[in-house]
């Protein structure tokens, strides 16, 4: 789960792809995205990174996601990531295809880049940012 700076999910496409491409060395590119498909305020999009595909669906963050992000940060000590967390009124899901995932830790990677949160693990165990992330994909 990517934590966003934003008000509605949204993704700035062309900034999201220069970023990968810039930072990450990454060919990314997005479709699917359609702020109405989903309805609720819910977005869906396809990510494909370097061969990769991963649908990440954004949607508006819940109190469970805020209560997981300050677990996360409670089990490692304080890092203030958590208080960046609360700061982010949305997250984006990105899909899993594995227990261990370079693909989607990348495509997390890259939105959290751009839209300026920190990333919880999918099993809750870490809440971290863009630079562990990088480390972790050993970029």
């Amino acid at each position: 789960m990517v934590f966003a700076q934003q008000t509605a999910p949204a993704l700035e496409v062309a900034a999201i792809v220069a970023q990968a491409a810039r930072f990450f060395g990454t060919t990314l590119a997005i479709e699917g995205h359609d702020a109405a498909a989903l309805g609720d305020g819910v977005v869906a999009a396809r990510v494909h990174a370097n061969g990769d595909a991963r649908t990440c669906v954004g949607r508006a963050r819940t109190d469970a996601d805020l209560a997981a992000a300050q677990a996360a940060e409670a089990r490692a000590g304080y890092t203030g990531m958590s208080l960046l967390a609360a700061r982010c009124p949305t997250v984006w899901l990105v899909q899993l295809t594995a227990a261990h995932d370079d693909a989607a830790l990348l495509v997390a990677a890259v939105l959290a880049s751009v839209l300026l949160g920190p990333i919880l693990s999918p099993d809750g165990t870490e809440l971290f940012g863009v630079k562990t992330a990088r480390a972790k994909l050993g970029r």
